[in-house]
């Protein structure tokens, strides 16, 4: 249900009399001013109730109508500014909620500790997102809440934080006790130059990091992934920032012994050199855009998933035992790579390539493939190649695209 506009005012009791359970709720309420307690009693179960008004008054005498039927509570377009009005809002720690979003929303450094103190005390709190935000400080935050650490919150997602003056942002050292039991954490294109080392090694549970679309570089990167930071980190996502020395980044990152996943596409790196360090056990490594022109063993030879899409690759060669997936998307490979240093593939896309025809005896010789995109490369259709492609019963299986992609240059 999504109702309201500019000029709905008023909620009274019997307006949402005979609906039950409900899987969204959507009021559009930015001038709602009058809100009859009780009104929203009536409905049982909201799964996300997405509510966007000004007024701190009408939100907290509607979140004490929803403290057990609501799960998912997101809240759009209000001002969180001064304490004083925030104690209107403690009625939200009785609430049940697992997940609380702040979409739009106004705060200041003297409101960050009220809130972070009421998200603290709600029983079933386990996810917080705060999306396009503002807030108006320098992390300055008198925290008095070290003892009661929430028990129960494990993700917390910041996207499109704006802070003016974030050069001036402090090291975030009040926080640093209430970290230890985030799983997930996502920070993304909120100019992070740095993660202070403290702070990483307070993020002792964190198996989930997502910085992409940030500021940090090779030197920021080795401070905040420093030894004992980031202990149980299995995934981490570093796209769109500032690297370019890719064999300092595997080696900032080498003593992670539970990363498996990294991301550092659209980075620029460049030239690459022969040998690197990597994590032990890394699976899946994302180079794509990151303007490389040639590959080397750099590249760690655990991979069992490999993106260096869009690179103005001319070859591919690398000796990669366990790789299941390859995507060599937008390069300029002339030919498939060989199949005998890569003997597990299962997938490769090398779409938008230079390929003008591909042999029965190239295309055999991957004995494990399932599924390959050769689409939109410039095949020229010579008798060999044609009867190759009519007479292989299984590989409109295994094209991806099969026949519509594959138009024929000459």
């Amino acid at each position: 249900l999504h109702l309201g506009n500019p000029r709905f005012s008023t909620i009274k009791q019997g307006n949402f009399e005979g609906i039950a359970p409900l899987n969204k709720l959507w009021i559009e309420g930015g001038n709602l001013s009058q809100y009859e307690p009780g009104s929203l009693k009536s409905i049982k179960k909201i799964n996300h109730m997405i509510i966007n008004l000004r007024s701190i008054n009408v939100f907290s005498a509607i979140v004490r109508d929803l403290l057990h039927s609501v799960t998912w509570l997101e809240v759009r377009k209000i001002a969180f500014s001064i304490p004083a009005e925030m104690q209107v809002l403690r009625v939200m720690s009785s609430s049940f909620a697992k997940k609380i979003s702040f979409k739009q929303v106004l705060l200041t450094d003297a409101t960050v500790p009220e809130i972070v103190s009421i998200l603290e005390d709600m029983p079933k709190l386990v996810e917080v997102e705060m999306i396009d935000c503002r807030l108006l400080g320098t992390g300055r935050w008198d925290m008095q809440i070290q003892a009661n650490q929430s028990q129960t919150v494990r993700v917390l997602t910041i996207e499109k934080l704006s802070i003016e003056q974030f050069y001036l942002f402090t090291d975030l050292q009040a926080v640093e006790g209430l970290l230890s039991l985030l799983t997930k954490v996502t920070v993304e294109n909120t100019k992070v130059f740095l993660v202070p080392c403290r702070l990483s090694q307070r993020l002792l549970s964190l198996e989930y990091l997502d910085l992409s679309a940030n500021l940090l570089g090779d030197q920021s990167l080795e401070h905040s992934a420093c030894q004992g930071g980031w202990p149980s980190l299995q995934t981490l996502n570093l796209s769109q920032n500032s690297l370019s020395d890719l064999e300092m980044t595997g080696k900032s990152l080498s003593h992670l012994r539970n990363l498996s996943l990294l991301d550092i596409s659209q980075n620029n790196f460049g030239e690459i050199p022969d040998v690197c360090e990597w994590p032990k056990h890394l699976k899946y490594l994302n180079l794509s855009s990151t303007h490389i022109p040639k590959l080397t063993t750099c590249i760690p030879p655990t991979l069992e998933v490999l993106d260096v899409s869009a690179n103005n690759l001319k070859e591919f060669g690398l000796q990669l035992p366990f790789l299941k997936e390859l995507y060599l998307t937008k390069n300029q490979l002339k030919t498939l790579p060989g199949a005998t240093p890569i003997p597990n593939l299962v997938a490769m896309s090398v779409r938008r390539n230079k390929l003008n025809s591909f042999s029965r005896e190239e295309f055999e010789s991957f004995k494990k493939m399932e599924l390959l995109d050769a689409s939109d490369n410039n095949f020229i259709c010579s008798c060999e190649f044609l009867s190759f492609i009519h007479h292989q019963a299984g590989i409109a299986q295994v094209l991806v695209g099969w026949p519509d992609k594959y138009v024929c240059d000459s």
